[in-house]
């Protein structure tokens, strides 16, 4: 259906974000530092929310005070681990390894993802996604093995 194809859309989007961020991290790493390049990152995103957030507390100035502390913990707690923490560890490990690599590893989230929300949501994973998962990981093992040059095995 046309729904169905505007969310297949919107889920590539991301995907093609991520891709080229990788790669225009790569490149940039050859120049500044990740904790450099971290900063930069969530300083835009800040920048970019900032204008939404302000139009939205002008249509309600009140909603602040319905918030309570521990709403304001798990605000805090998402802001250190999942940005700053985890934004951290993301452009470390790139600095530290290929864009092909850090393409491989990528595969693991979807699956993580989905299991967990097998798991946690009690959603069904389908035949079809367990054969695709199992592609995933052959596909892993695959691309991580280490080369294997057959003349160099009878050199023994």
């Amino acid at each position: 259906s046309a729904n169905r194809m505007l969310v297949d859309v919107l889920r590539v989007i991301p995907g093609l974000s991520g891709v080229i961020s990788v790669v225009l991290s790569q490149s940039l790493f050859r120049r500044y530092h990740s904790l450099t390049i971290t900063s930069v990152v969530l300083f835009v995103g800040t920048v970019t929310f900032a204008l939404p957030a302000a139009w939205e507390y002008q249509q309600n100035p009140s909603w602040i005070a319905a918030v309570g502390p521990a709403a304001w913990i798990g605000v805090l707690f998402l802001a250190i681990f999942t940005s700053v923490v985890a934004y951290l560890a993301y452009e470390w490990g790139l600095e530290h390894s290929s864009a092909s690599y850090a393409g491989v590893i990528e595969h693991f989230q979807l699956l993580i993802g989905a299991v967990a929300a097998s798991l946690i949501l009690g959603e069904i994973l389908s035949g079809g996604y367990v054969l695709g998962a199992g592609m995933i990981l052959l596909g892993i093992g695959l691309a991580t093995r280490p080369p294997h040059h057959p003349r160099n095995a009878h050199a023994r």
